[in-house]
């Protein structure tokens, strides 16, 4: 019995192969990322080399700055006159034209279906004018101009 313990004792468990795996892949990976961060330094300080603060640049820095604030007051003013947009106004009125031609398409339905529903249900007259009223229909409706 004591040779069949010793054998097996002197294999690793699956949990242990596991572990040593995870391990030295959390290893590489400590060991890659110590790299980026050295590699991210060194382009950090070759970018900042010509960054110092010098007059020359603070003077540009600020015109920058003043271009930058004028640019967003002209693009307010500019959000102001937007209303009065030729193309705007152009695309308003085309979907006015398209919303009145469907509102009439609307009208002339009702009319059709008016019609049909007297002619089909001949002794419901008033049942259907009550049914019509009450859904907003009036005969003397018009089309739109």
């Amino acid at each position: 019995m004591g040779k069949l313990n010793d054998f097996c004792r002197a294999f690793p468990s699956e949990a242990a192969v596991q572990q040593e795996s995870a391990l030295t892949k959390l290893q590489k990976q400590a060991e890659q990322n110590k790299e980026q961060q050295s590699s991210l330094q060194q382009k950090l300080q070759t970018s900042m080399a010509g960054r110092e603060e010098t007059a020359d640049r603070v003077a540009k820095l600020s015109d920058v700055a003043k271009h930058e604030k004028e640019l967003h007051d002209i693009q307010n003013q500019l959000d102001q006159y937007a209303e009065n947009d030729p193309d705007k106004i152009k695309s308003m009125k085309e979907a006015a034209c398209i919303a009145k031609d469907a509102a009439n398409r609307w009208q002339d339905n009702i009319e059709a279906l008016h019609d049909w529903c007297k002619r089909r249900f001949d002794g419901m007259g008033e049942q259907l004018e009550g049914f019509f009223k009450e859904n907003g229909y009036n005969e003397n409706m018009e089309t739109f101009a």
